[in-house]
């Protein structure tokens, strides 16, 4: 069974972009990975723009991307339906409004006025994800 979830960036305008991610959303896997590796702007924009994924990873492409298909994923790599898989592009879903925005049992956005993550769990308030993964390692 999967656990889905959206990941999305929150502009100075209050505009947000977000993908769905179709496996592992849940905050010991995609929380854990986002609040990691992901916490650049520019970085999480080029991760919005793969569009819908299949997996999230460490990073977004592969040194060699000849090593990394949908059905042979590099470790660590995120997994694209369109670039991976060749499905059709699903774009971004640009311009939601919070609340369509939670629609998954677990959501991820990145402010870009705050430059920090924050989750949000069945349709739940936002809390900030960098403190909850502190926390978490200290226990």
């Amino acid at each position: 069974m999967s656990t889905n979830s959206n990941i999305g960036i929150r502009y100075e305008n209050g505009q947000i972009d977000s993908i769905y991610c179709h496996w592992d959303g849940g905050f010991d896997h995609n929380g854990q990975i986002l609040a990691k590796s992901y916490n650049d702007v520019e970085k999480v924009k080029e991760l919005i723009e793969l569009g819908d994924i299949s997996s999230l990873g460490h990073h977004i492409a592969s040194d060699n991307p000849y090593n990394h298909t949908f059905d042979s994923p590099e470790p660590g790599v995120t997994v694209a339906y369109y670039r991976d898989r060749g499905e059709p592009w699903l774009c971004v879903s640009r311009d939601c409004c919070e609340d369509e925005f939670k629609d998954q049992q677990y959501s991820y956005l990145f402010d870009v006025v705050k430059n920090r993550w924050f989750f949000s769990e069945e349709g739940g308030p936002f809390i900030n994800l960098v403190s909850c993964v502190r926390f978490l390692e200290t226990v």
